[in-house]
C-alpha cells in the first residue's frame, strides 16, 4: 500500500504543463475537422465569387462597346461574320478591316478583361457580331458561369477555330448577354 501512495504522490506533483497523446489527438481531430470545413465553404465561395465577377467583366465590356458603337455606327467586327461565337475576346488575332475586337475594346478600356477561371481557354469571354439580329447593329457576349443559378441560356459555340490556341471551340456558353438595336 506504501507502493501506491508513494507512486500517486509523485505522479500528482510532476510538472503538469506537458500534454498527454489523447490531448494531442484531440486538438489535431478538432484542427482536421476545422480544415475541412473551410475547405467545403471555399468550394462553395469561390465559384459564386468567379461568377460574380464574370457578370462584372461582361458589363465593362458592355459599357466599352457601347463607346465603340457611338463612335462607330456599329459594333467591332468578329472572327465570324454569321453570328457565331468564334471570337475569343482577350486574345482574339482575327482581324477584319485592321480592327480585332481586342483592339476596339482597348479603345476603351485600359485592359481586356479575361475570365478568372478560364483565361486562354476556349471557355473565356466570347464575341459575337450580329447575334440576334445578323446585322453590325447587334452583338452577343458569351461566358461559362460555374454555377448553374447563374445561367441565363444556353448556346454552343459550333467548332469554331478562332481561339487562343486553334482547337476547336465546342463549348456550350451558359451566359449570354447582348444589344440587339
Amino acid at each position: 500500500m506504501n507502493f501506491f501512495h508513494h507512486y500517486w504522490r509523485e505522479s500528482s506533483t510532476k510538472n503538469s504543463s506537458s500534454f498527454t497523446l489523447i490531448e494531442l489527438l484531440i486538438v489535431v481531430a478538432i484542427i482536421g475537422i476545422l480544415a475541412a470545413l473551410i475547405i467545403v465553404s471555399l468550394n462553395i465561395v469561390l465559384p459564386k465569387a468567379r461568377d460574380a465577377r464574370r457578370k462584372a467583366d461582361l458589363s465593362e465590356i458592355q459599357k466599352a462597346l457601347a463607346e465603340y458603337y457611338i463612335n462607330n455606327g456599329a459594333y467591332p467586327p468578329s472572327a465570324s461574320t454569321t453570328g457565331g461565337w468564334c471570337t475569343n475576346i482577350s486574345n482574339q488575332t482575327f482581324a477584319s478591316g485592321n480592327t480585332s475586337v481586342k483592339a476596339a475594346l482597348l479603345q476603351y478600356m485600359s485592359s481586356v478583361p479575361q475570365d478568372p477561371l478560364y483565361a486562354n481557354t476556349n471557355k473565356d469571354y466570347f464575341y459575337s457580331l450580329g447575334y440576334g439580329c445578323g446585322t453590325t447593329q447587334c452583338y452577343g457576349l458569351a461566358a461559362v458561369m460555374e454555377n448553374a443559378q447563374n445561367a441565363n441560356g444556353s448556346i454552343s459555340s459550333g467548332g469554331c477555330v478562332m481561339n487562343p490556341n486553334n482547337q476547336p471551340n465546342n463549348t456550350t456558353f451558359n451566359y449570354i448577354v447582348s444589344d440587339n438595336k
